[in-house]
């Protein structure tokens, strides 16, 4: 601790150090979406991972005080899924955050959205093949697990919930209740009674996308970190949500990864390589897109090599807002992605010591293999399946 306490001095003295002459000072690396809004002077700070974070980030706002960087404050800290912080920095303070030797990396926010474009998707994925039989006998129902949907918020008091689930976080300080729809649609298809693939899985909401379905990457990985630091095991979460490619999502997944929890991500309905987007992209995240009811690409999906499954996500039926009773059909990898966490609440009553590595390849071996038409070249044609056989 003294140590790090020191070197942040030392860094800090060499920063205001005035002098011509001296060697170029290292730059920690700045990370920018191409694809999607990002926000202006808000930056997220990942930390070496052997800092001792509240320390650092109480001389930061020293100097950012003596300074007199009047306009940059740090609004938010990250422990968890890695150690960091969400900043309003002007280009001087940037620069002097990045100059500092114990950042590991600088990333512009930007914006996430969600992935949009009783369900015939659980009649599919409990048979290995067409024509649908009009039944769904699952190896299992979810009981005992905790599945976190990271998204707009849920209805708890939703008929389909059967008292099993709860508005949990919000990360945009309201209280956690869906007011889009798409994180109710999402919970009712990985876990309602009724259009649900784990039919007895505890179901938590965890709210990171406003009333338009659209959010920050600071806002997804408050929500991450919340899930990360408060998650009940076994547990699964499950994200239908995606934007341009984010190192410091990418980084939140891994920090999931390494707290034994499993993220079940969309795709993305851009229908461009998955390996593009985040959280699709990152290594330990599990990226699902989407088919039809006669088992056919979805032309929305996203491809490539960073897709793990497929899954039903066309006109898929499920548990809505504007009254407890209330349904929508709904198309998206979004819905594709539930199936499939659903799938590992499953798995995981079955087997609750599964670990993540266990549990990824669970779900890809007992797949159906090559079934689906159309799929692209260097993408998986490879269905999920939860039947008893």
């Amino acid at each position: 601790m003294v140590h790090q306490v020191f070197s942040l001095l030392i860094a800090l003295i060499c920063i205001m150090c005035i002098g011509s002459g001296s060697t170029t000072k290292r730059l920690a690396p700045l990370y920018s979406s191409l694809n999607h809004r990002r926000v202006e002077n808000q930056y997220i700070v990942k930390l070496q991972n052997n800092v001792d974070a509240e320390i650092f980030l109480n001389n930061v706002k020293s100097i950012f005080k003596a300074l007199r960087y009047n306009d940059c404050q740090i609004s938010l800290s990250y422990n968890t899924i890695f150690k960091g912080f969400l900043a309003n920095m002007n280009s001087d303070a940037l620069k002097m955050v990045r100059e500092l030797t114990l950042v590991a990396h600088v990333e512009v926010d930007s914006e996430f959205s969600i992935s949009n474009v009783a369900s015939w998707g659980l009649d599919r994925i409990d048979q290995r093949n067409l024509p649908l039989d009009n039944q769904y006998t699952p190896s299992g129902t979810g009981e005992g697990v905790n599945i976190y949907i990271i998204d707009t918020g849920i209805l708890a008091t939703h008929v389909d919930f059967e008292d099993r689930a709860e508005a949990a976080y919000d990360a945009l300080d309201g209280d956690g209740v869906d007011c889009n729809g798409h994180g109710t649609h999402v919970a009712g298809t990985a876990g309602g009674k009724t259009y649900g693939v784990a039919k007895k899985v505890n179901i938590h909401g965890v709210r990171v996308l406003n009333c338009q379905g659209v959010g920050l990457t600071s806002d997804v990985l408050e929500g991450m970190d919340w899930v990360a630091a408060n998650a009940q095991k076994p547990a699964v979460a499950s994200m239908s949500l995606g934007g341009g490619y984010s190192i410091s999502l990418n980084t939140a997944v891994g920090g999931l990864y390494d707290m034994g929890i499993l993220l079940v991500a969309a795709s993305g309905n851009e229908q461009i390589d998955a390996c593009n987007t985040s959280p699709a992209s990152a290594e330990e995240a599990f990226s699902v897109s989407a088919s039809d009811n006669s088992d056919n690409w979805a032309s929305f999906s996203n491809t490539g090599s960073c897709v793990d499954l497929i899954a039903p996500g066309v006109d898929i039926t499920s548990a809505y807002i504007g009254s407890n009773t209330a349904t929508a059909v709904v198309s998206g990898t979004s819905m594709a992605c539930p199936h499939v966490s659903g799938a590992a609440c499953i798995l995981l009553q079955l087997e609750p010591n599964l670990s993540v590595d266990q549990l990824r390849e669970k779900l890809i071996s007992t797949s159906t293999k090559d079934v689906i038409n159309n799929v692209p070249l260097n993408t998986v044609n490879q269905l999920l399946y939860v039947g008893q056989s």
